[in-house]
């Protein structure tokens, strides 16, 4: 997870699920997330096109677009659906269970 907010929030948010991610880079400054996406991607070892960074705002998608990888919008977050319609996300997602149904259809494993 890559974010400008603390990690006790996020993992707050994510509840349970937290223990599932393997990387919080969080405290991000505004304008910082491209430099992190990178950093990330190289601790994991992966590449840009097999990374995809979901974010809320557009800048989160501008970010992911100068690295490389792939861009999703949320659109129950910050920015409004046209706002981030107009960055030009790969995909959106109006749901966290569309997420995990991209997830797990990647993967190719069933429900968890």
């Amino acid at each position: 997870v890559v974010s400008s907010n603390a990690e006790a929030n996020v993992r707050r948010v994510l509840g349970p699920s937290a223990d599932r991610i393997s990387l919080f880079a969080c405290g991000v400054g505004l304008f910082g997330k491209a430099r992190r996406f990178r950093q990330v991607m190289a601790r994991l070892k992966v590449a840009p096109r097999e990374t995809l960074c979901i974010g809320d705002e557009q800048r989160d998608i501008e970010a992911a677009q100068a690295v490389g990888a792939g861009c999703g919008a949320v659109l129950w977050g910050y920015a409004t659906a046209e706002a981030l319609a107009v960055a030009g996300p790969d995909m959106t997602f109006a749901s966290v269970g569309d997420i995990a149904g991209l997830v797990q259809s990647a993967s190719g494993s069933g429900p968890t």
